[in-house]
């Protein structure tokens, strides 16, 4: 016997599409999951050139979240007396 799976897809017109919905969206669609590889790391800083601030994100169980809009970036790791992370330390960060 063939079990067929079905996939199925979501498909919003645009008449659904509200402001509200759009931000949770981008919310979801723009969200990386950070790791660092060194526990003394607590917080992260990640600059863009789309956004007037940086983002200032926490560390916990040396893992954050934080949304990127482009590939234009920098990451900026602090550990817990404000001091800058040598670039030896390593990290990884994927998208949701």
């Amino acid at each position: 016997m063939i079990i067929w799976q079905l996939s199925m897809r979501i498909c919003l017109s645009l008449d659904l599409l509200t402001g509200e919905l759009a931000q949770a969206l981008s919310k979801i669609l723009f969200t990386n999951k950070l790791i660092v590889f060194d526990t003394k790391i607590v917080r992260a800083i990640i600059y863009q050139n789309q956004l007037a601030e940086p983002q200032i994100v926490s560390v916990n169980d040396k893992t954050a979240y934080f949304q990127l809009y482009s590939d234009d970036y920098v990451i900026l790791l602090k550990m817990k007396r404000d001091t800058d992370i040598p670039k030896a330390h390593h990290f990884s960060f994927s998208s949701l």
